[in-house]
């Protein structure tokens, strides 16, 4: 009996030790975690070049595995970013395109100096023009924390 005790006193420390471990490893490989959204801008504008169709950056996102959160046939997106609260509340806001794409390219915690009490999501806006045809894409990493 007590030999089945020393090796649970052992083993508790050593699994919370490997799992600790395991999720920083995780954290720190993921590559958005990595990249400057001006990295992620440009290899998302490789993928999704001005030109492209709504039907053709749709495939790439699928092709991307990219959570698809928005199409909109109707308006373009809003231009995210810091702007005066008043212009904003009086619609005086820059939309871009007639026709609109969202999509969340990745998420992850941590960052800034917090282990997990953040959470970032890279997002990326596709504006269109009345045809369909892309003509601007916004990359940006919106961060949550406690």
């Amino acid at each position: 009996m007590k030999k089945i005790i020393k090796r649970i006193i052992i083993l508790i420390p050593i699994t919370i030790i490997m799992v600790i471990t395991i999720m920083l490893i995780v954290l720190a490989l993921n590559p958005l975690r990595r990249q400057s959204t001006q990295d992620i801008y440009e290899y998302v504008m490789e993928l999704t070049p001005i030109g492209m169709s709504m039907g053709e950056v749709l495939r790439v996102i699928a092709r991307q595995d990219w959570e698809l959160w928005r199409v909109n046939e109707n308006h373009g997106f809003i231009r995210p970013g810091p702007s005066d609260p008043e212009d904003f509340a009086l619609g005086r806001h820059t939309r871009v395109g007639e026709k609109s794409i969202i999509a969340i390219l990745g998420t992850y915690t941590g960052g800034h100096g917090r282990v997990f009490f953040s959470y970032t999501g890279v997002v990326a806006y596709w504006g269109f023009d009345e045809n369909g045809i892309l003509i601007d894409v916004i990359v940006i990493k919106e961060t949550d924390r406690l």
